[in-house]
């Protein structure tokens, strides 16, 4: 793969991991919502790291553009919020 292939890669599942976020608040408030939480989280979480992965290796293949810039910067994003939304229904769910 070429580093624009990695590039497009990144931006695809960084932008694809910040909406599992809206989804989970949308089913914070369910009884339901905890169980399905926290799979909605890992895959956030995942997709996230993913596209940082991605973005380093079009980094690392010479690639300098938005899509790489994109695709890192919500891969972060969704790292950051996907994990704090994982630790707060592991938390919630070990209360109860």
């Amino acid at each position: 793969m070429n580093g624009k292939q990695f590039a497009t890669t990144s931006m695809i599942l960084g932008i694809a991991s910040v909406p599992w976020i809206f989804l989970m608040l949308l089913l914070m408030g369910t009884n339901a919502g905890n169980e399905e939480g926290v799979g909605l989280a890992l895959l956030g979480l995942a997709m996230g790291i993913l596209a940082i992965i991605f973005a380093n290796k079009a980094q690392k293949k010479d690639y300098v553009g938005g899509m790489r810039t994109a695709g890192f910067v919500c891969g972060i994003i969704g790292v950051v919020i996907n994990g704090m939304m994982l630790m707060y229904t592991l938390q919630y769910m070990a209360s109860y």
